[in-house]
């Protein structure tokens, strides 16, 4: 697939030699050099809303309504459970670890940690926007 010239490509995440992004429920990452595929997944619902590439560029992380992490040795693990499911926003805490918000506004939102060498997640803490109005930009 060219991603290039395709219209309905949105980029979630960049670094000088890749770009992670997804055409509807559809994430792929992608080498800027070669255009070629590292990693392609499908999500099983909804669009995949946001995405961070490893410091390195040998990990990566994309989050919707699951979370999905791949590492450079072709690993990919997919996390699919209730309290981490309408992933709104990631942020990078250290070369492998970073954290992710769940749906603030539902009864299940959380910040947590994700460590990609362990793949082991942690809860940071509740995170509850149930009585605030939906917001594109959310500080957390």
């Amino acid at each position: 697939m060219n991603f290039a010239a395709n219209k309905y490509f949105k980029i979630l995440a960049e670094t000088d030699t890749l770009i992670l992004g997804h055409e509807f429920e559809y994430a792929a990452l992608i080498n800027k050099r070669s255009k070629k595929e590292v990693f392609y997944h499908g999500f099983g619902y909804g669009d995949p809303c946001c995405g961070l590439i490893g410091p390195d560029n040998n990990w990566c992380a994309v989050g919707g309504n699951e979370l999905v992490v791949w590492t450079k040795d072709g690993d990919a693990r997919i996390f699919i459970e209730i309290e981490i499911s309408w992933i709104e926003d990631m942020r990078l805490k250290s070369n492998y670890e970073f954290e992710f918000l769940v749906d603030p506004w539902s009864e299940y939102g959380v910040v947590w940690r994700m460590n990609v060498q362990t793949m082991e997640m942690q809860k940071i803490k509740d995170f509850d926007l149930r009585d605030q109005p939906n917001s594109e930009d959310v500080r957390w």
